[in-house]
């Protein structure tokens, strides 16, 4: 009996040991120098749900972040910055002070992961991350960044859903965000690099082969521009979506439940606060009226309406998700989108950029929003958009059937994301294996390609005969005045 004790003893611990559940501790390091309070959302599900240990490195003078962040620690980089720096400038200043920083490394202890968007970060951080050393992860969420990180790794073709024109077009747009993006980052971060840390490889194109894994910030609710070529573009897109919490504060929940016809929740910027002071002065605010619950952290209103509530910590989710919320008044961001979607609540969208306006047409051919043009002085027209998707019971059986879409899935985004953090840790640069060759083509453009030929040869071929014909008929004329001339 001991015998056979001894030897199920052993098989159980091989058996545990071979489990891909049973991994060592993790660590896990976010640059959120952009997309602060997205990349904080993620540190947090790092950190609370698949149990790494995360860290989130942000600019010294940032204060948009996740309020609820559990077990993160934050580390801010000193840098100047003024208030006209572009994006490129500002970026830059942060790689001049992260590579300088020889206490940065000390404090990060060899993580596991470095996670970071690719537009410019990648030509600053990826040469640093290999001495380290670490495993790169690059974070992929709007129009522009998503193209730019799926040409670079080579992981995902872009899609054109129009015709062979458009397809030129966007061809030539993409062509040039990326020659403005070497023009503006990635020569001046080389140069940097070249200076700071003189032992660092400055060859952006073999550094990307460390690259093994891209988490897609996004949806295919929300839009679907790319074909991944490989399972190492994870969509994580809704990993911070979750069931709806009870509301921490007890004066916030009376406040709600005292007006009968229902909550607004308002999620735009500090910039538009006569706005949201305007519609909610313009909506009934009897006990049958409306409530509207505006959450920023950085507005003060002095003499604000009796059914405005102003609070800066409660996690929108849970307002988002309440069940006395008809709408949201939102810039319709990605993350916005995808919460509004997942807990079926009907949105307004005042897009401020592209990508916001692209998530609202999204949001609107969905059948679960409106839009409007961002114009702080018409709120009358808002109030009645508000009424119109109040009284209409469209919009919220619309956002029902994209919230049963979002959560009716095989797996939840946050498993997708553990799941490939620990597979690229377990199989550390054996994850190529799932890699195509980055020289991909489609049937489509091959035909493009033939018929651009084609094309081309008729075009020439015209026009040759046209110069041909206008010669002829240019000689033909100079000799009939030459006889003109001779007679008289």
């Amino acid at each position: 009996m001991m015998f056979f004790h001894l030897v199920s003893c052993a098989l159980f611990v091989h058996s545990a040991v071979a489990s891909s559940m049973i991994v060592p501790p993790h660590s896990a390091v976010v640059f959120a120098f952009e997309d602060v309070y997205d990349l904080s959302l993620l540190a947090h599900t790092l950190s609370d749900q698949s149990g790494v240990e995360t860290t989130l490195v942000i600019a010294h003078d940032e204060h948009d972040f996740y309020e609820h962040m559990i077990d993160v620690d934050i580390i801010r980089i000193n840098a100047t910055f003024k208030d006209n720096n572009s994006k490129e400038e500002r970026a830059l200043k942060l790689c001049d002070a992260v590579v300088s920083d020889n206490k940065l490394k000390r404090r990060l202890d060899n993580p596991t992961f470095v996670v970071f968007p690719g537009m410019r970060h990648d030509a600053c951080l990826l040469p640093w991350i290999e001495l380290i050393p670490s495993i790169p992860v690059v974070w992929a969420r709007g129009f522009d960044e998503e193209i730019y990180a799926f040409v670079k790794t080579g992981m995902a073709l872009p899609l054109h859903e129009t015709g062979f024109v458009q397809s030129f077009i966007e061809n030539l747009n993409l062509n040039y965000l990326l020659f403005t993006i070497q023009r503006n980052y990635i020569t001046p971060a080389q140069k940097i690099i070249k200076s700071r840390l003189p032992q660092a490889n400055i060859d952006l194109d073999s550094s990307y082969k460390n690259v093994q894994l891209v988490l897609w910030g996004a949806d295919p609710v929300l839009r679907m521009n790319s074909a991944p070529l490989t399972q190492l573009v994870t969509e994580i897109g809704c990993h911070h979506c979750r069931g709806v919490q009870p509301l921490p504060a007890e004066d916030l929940q009376k406040f709600l439940v005292e007006y009968r016809s229902g909550s607004i929740v308002v999620l735009l910027d500090a910039d538009y606060d006569t706005l949201v002071t305007e519609i909610a002065e313009k909506l009934p605010s009897d006990r049958q009226g409306m409530a509207v619950v505006w959450k920023n952290k950085h507005v003060s209103i002095k003499n604000k309406p009796k059914n405005l509530a102003v609070h800066k910590t409660v996690d929108r989710q849970d307002l988002i998700g309440y069940s006395r919320v008809r709408l949201v008044l939102s810039h319709c961001s990605d993350s916005e989108f995808l919460e509004a979607a997942f807990h079926g609540t009907p949105l307004i969208c005042l897009p401020r950029n592209v990508d916001e306006l692209r998530n609202a047409q999204r949001a609107v051919e969905l059948g679960f929003a409106a839009t409007q043009r961002l114009d702080t002085s018409k709120s009358d027209d808002l109030v009645e958009l508000i009424k119109t998707i109040h009284e209409n019971t469209s919009y919220r059986e619309k956002a029902r059937l994209v919230s049963t879409a979002l959560r009716d899935r095989s797996n939840h985004a946050m498993d997708r994301l553990t799941y490939w953090l620990r597979y690229i840790a377990r199989h550390n640069d054996e994850g190529r294996n799932l890699l195509l060759p980055k020289k991909v083509s489609t049937y489509a453009e091959f035909w493009q390609t033939i018929v651009g030929f084609l094309f081309g040869v008729l075009f020439t071929a015209i026009a040759t005969v046209i110069f041909f014909i206008t010669q002829d008929v240019s000689e033909h004329q100079k000799k009939k005045d030459k006889k003109m001339r001779h007679r008289n």
